[in-house]
C-alpha cells in the first residue's frame, strides 16, 4: 500500500517486500486453499508490478495448483453484431474438470454489486450470441480470483494488442459469470473498463461502468469486511485511482474540462497539468505550478516547471531542494539534455538517477541511448539490458540491443533478441526491419519472408539488396538456418512478390526479381509449351522494370542508375532472344523481335545523346556501363 502511494517505484521497498515474500511460505503453511491462494495472488500482483514476469508465473502456477478446475482458450463459431450473417470463430475461456461449489455464506448478494453496465450500441451485441452454450459454472471465490489474474498474467506476457485484448476480456467475462466476490468482480469491472476505453464503440459503456464502481465504492451501508476478501489478491483499485481512471478517459475523449475538475477535486496537481498541456495551455500549467509553489515548494513541482520552461535551472532546483534525494529531477534533465542532443552531459545525469532509483526502466533505456550515440557500445548493451529485465515490453529497448548485435556481427544473438523485441512491439516497423536483416544473416528465410510481408504492410515497402540477396539464395538453393535447401522456398518467394507488385508497381529492382524468379524455373520446364509460357513471363516482368527504369528523370546521368537500366535492358534482350528461338508463330516471332530491336535502339541512342564527350568522341561512362552498352550495340546487331 505504501508503494501504491508513491510516485514512481521505490527499489528500497521492493527490496523488502522481496525480502518478505521470500520468508513466507506461502501455500505449505496452510491448509485452507482460499487462504494459501490469496496469499500467492497478492504475491503475483506485486511481482507483474516490478516487472518479474518470472516470479509472477510461477506464484501463478502454484495458486492454479490448488484449484479443481483448469480453464482452456479456445473459440466457437458465434455472431458479435446484430448484423452479422455468417459465424466466426469468438475467442472464450472453457473451464475444465470443474465442480460445483456451494455459494459461502459470508458472500454478498448480486444486488449488492456493481451494476454490470450492459453494452448499448445499434451495432455491437451486449454479448457475443455463440453456437454453442457454455455452461455457467459457480465457482469459489479462490477459483474465480486465479481466473481473472490468469487473464492479467496472459496479457503483461506480450505487448498490447487487438487480440491480447479480446484474450484479456474473455477471461474477465467467464470471471463475471462465475463468483459471487465483491472484490473478484469490481477488479473484472475495472479491467473492462480500461480495456475498452479506447474502442470507439465501447467507450460509453467503459465510462459509465467506472461511474458506477465509484458510486459502489463509496456507498457506505454494507459492511465492508464483507467486500475485503481478495480485494488485495485481484488488485481491486482504491476509489480514487478508479476516479483518476475515469479522467484520463474523459481527456482521452476530448472532454477536457471535466477532467480537469475531477483531477482538481483529487488534488492530482500533475494530471491537471498534463490536461492544460495537451490543449496548450501551457500559460495557464505554469500559472497553477507557481500557485502550488507558492503555498509549498517541492521537487516534484519544480520538475513540472522544468518540463514546461525547459530550463535547465529548475531542474538543479528540485536536486537541491530534495537534498539530492530526487531521482525524477535528474531523469528530466537527462531526458531534457537528450533532447539538445548533449549525450555527455544527459548520460551523467541519468547516472545519477540512477544511483538513487535503480529500478527505473525509461531512465536506463535513455541511458542506453545516451551511450549508444557516445559510441560506448558495450555499457548501452548493460544499460538497455537492465531496461528490459525491469520492462520486457520495452520493444525500442529490444531493438536497440539487437542493432548493437548487428553492428558487432553477432547475428545469431541480434536474431534471438529481435524475436523477443517484435512480441514487445509487433507493429514497428524499425524492429521488422532489423529483423529481416538478422533473419537474412542467419539464413532463416522463412521467417524473412514473414518480415517482408509484415514491412510491406506497415510500411509499404522493402530494402530491396535485401530481397536481392533472398532471391539469389533461393535460386542457388542455398542450405538455410535447418540445412535444408532455400529452392523449397521458390513458391513461397512468387506469392511474396506477387503481393510486392500490387504496392510496389514503380520499383525496377522488384520487377527485375520478380523476373529471375521466374526464370529460374526454366530448368524445370516439363516441355517446350511450358518453357515458352515461362519466358512469357520472364518478358512481361522484365519489361515492367525497363519501363520502371527509364521513368526516372535523367537516369542516363547517374552511373548506378545507368548500369541498372543497362542490366536489365541486356537481360531482357536475352530472353526476348530465348523467346524467339520458343515461339513457332511467325508472326508471334515477328512481334517479339520488333519489340526487342526498339527496345535495344532506344537505351543505345539515349545513352549516346547524353553521354558522348564531344572533345573525343567517346562516353563518359564507367567500364562497367561501356561493357554494358558493348555486349547490347552487339545484341542488336545480330537481331
Amino acid at each position: 500500500m505504501q508503494q501504491c502511494t508513491l510516485e514512481e517505484k521505490s527499489a528500497v521497498l521492493h527490496q523488502k517486500i522481496s525480502a518478505l515474500l521470500n520468508e513466507i511460505k506461502l501455500a505449505g503453511e496452510s491448509e485452507n486453499d482460499s487462504a494459501a491462494v490469496e496469499h500467492l495472488l497478492l504475491a503475483c500482483i506485486i511481482s507483474l508490478y516490478y516487472s518479474d514476469l518470472i516470479k509472477a508465473n510461477e506464484y501463478l502456477a502454484e495458486a492454479k495448483s490448488h484449484c479443481r478446475h483448469s480453464s482452456l482458450l479456445t473459440g466457437i463459431l458465434g455472431k458479435r453484431t446484430r448484423f452479422q450473417e455468417q459465424e466466426y470463430a469468438q475467442l472464450v475461456v472453457e473451464l475444465q474438470r470443474a465442480e460445483t461449489v456451494p455459494e459461502p455464506a459470508s458472500q454478498i448478494g448480486f444486488s449488492n454489486f456493481p451494476v454490470n453496465v450492459a453494452l448499448d450500441d445499434d451495432t455491437l451485441l451486449k454479448e457475443a450470441e455463440l453456437t454453442k452454450d457454455l455452461p455457467h459454472t459457480l465457482l469459489a471465490d479462490h477459483e474465480a480470483a486465479v481466473l481473472l489474474v490468469e487473464g492479467l498474467v496472459s496479457r503483461r506476457k506480450r505487448a498490447r494488442t487487438t487480440l491480447q485484448d479480446e484474450e484479456h476480456l474473455a477471461y474477465i467475462q467467464l470471471a463475471l459469470h462465475s463468483s459471487n466476490c465483491y472484490a473478484i468482480r469490481s477488479s473484472a469491472l475495472f479491467d473492462r473498463s480500461r480495456l475498452e476505453g479506447d474502442k470507439s464503440r465501447r467507450t460509453t459503456r467503459a465510462m459509465q461502468q467506472l461511474e458506477v464502481l465509484m458510486m459502489s465504492f463509496r456507498d457506505t451501508t454494507h459492511d465492508p469486511i464483507l467486500r475485503a476478501p481478495f480485494a488485495l489478491a485481484v488488485n481491486v483499485p482504491p476509489s480514487w485511482k478508479v476516479e483518476e481512471a475515469l479522467g484520463f478517459l474523459l481527456l482521452q475523449n476530448g472532454i477536457t474540462n471535466e477532467a480537469i475538475n475531477i483531477f482538481t477535486s483529487l488534488e492530482l496537481w500533475e494530471d491537471v497539468i498534463e490536461c492544460y498541456q495537451r490543449v496548450g495551455q501551457k500559460v495557464k500549467a505554469e500559472d497553477l505550478i507557481m500557485k502550488e509553489l507558492a503555498k509549498e515548494e517541492t521537487a516534484v513541482m519544480w520538475c513540472r516547471l522544468g518540463d514546461i520552461r525547459e530550463d535547465v535551472a529548475c531542474y538543479d532546483k528540485a536536486w537541491e531542494l530534495s537534498q539530492h534525494r530526487s531521482a525524477r529531477s535528474r531523469r528530466d534533465l537527462g531526458r531534457l539534455l537528450l533532447r539538445r542532443q548533449d549525450y555527455q552531459g544527459a548520460a551523467d545525469a541519468l547516472r545519477q538517477g540512477l544511483d538513487i532509483n535503480a529500478i527505473d526502466a525509461g531512465a536506463w533505456f535513455s541511458m542506453g541511448y545516451c551511450q549508444l550515440k557516445l559510441g560506448e557500445f558495450g555499457q548501452a548493451e548493460l544499460s538497455l539490458r537492465r531496461c528490459v529485465n525491469l520492462d520486457p515490453d520495452n520493444a525500442l529497448a529490444w531493438n536497440n540491443l539487437g542493432s548493437i548485435a548487428l553492428r558487432g556481427q553477432d547475428y545469431n544473438k541480434a536474431y534471438r533478441i529481435l524475436q523477443d523485441s517484435i512480441k514487445a512491439d509487433y507493429d514497428n516497423w524499425n524492429v521488422w526491419d532489423n529483423y529481416q536483416n538478422a533473419c537474412l544473416k542467419v539464413k532463416d528465410f522463412e521467417e524473412e519472408i514473414k518480415a517482408c510481408y509484415r514491412l510491406l504492410e506497415l510500411k509499404g515497402r522493402l530494402n530491396v539488396d535485401s530481397l536481392g540477396l533472398l532471391v539469389a539464395a533461393v535460386i542457388d538453393g542455398v542450405a538455410d538456418i535447418h540445412g535444408v535447401s532455400a529452392a523449397r522456398l521458390l513458391p513461397k518467394v512468387k506469392e511474396l512478390f506477387g503481393a510486392m507488385s500490387v504496392k510496389l508497381t514503380d520499383n525496377s529492382k522488384v520487377w527485375y526479381l520478380y523476373g529471375k524468379l521466374n526464370a529460374s524455373e526454366l530448368e524445370r520446364a516439363a516441355d517446350e509449351t511450358a518453357r515458352k509460357e515461362v519466358l512469357q513471363a520472364v518478358v512481361m516482368k522484365l519489361q515492367r522494370s525497363f519501363r520502371c527504369a527509364v521513368k526516372e528523370t535523367d537516369w542516363e546521368r547517374e552511373d548506378y542508375s545507368l548500369i541498372n537500366t543497362l542490366n536489365v535492358a541486356k537481360e531482357l534482350g536475352n530472353y526476348q532472344r530465348l523467346l524467339i528461338a520458343a515461339e513457332t508463330d511467325d508472326t508471334e516471332q515477328r512481334s517479339v523481335r520488333s519489340s526487342c530491336r526498339v527496345m535495344l535502339d532506344s537505351v543505345i541512342s539515349r545513352v549516346e545523346k547524353s553521354c558522348t564527350n564531344f572533345a573525343t568522341g567517346g562516353l563518359a561512362v564507367s567500364e562497367e556501363a561501356a561493357s554494358l552498352l558493348t555486349d547490347i550495340r552487339a545484341m542488336r546487331a545480330q537481331l
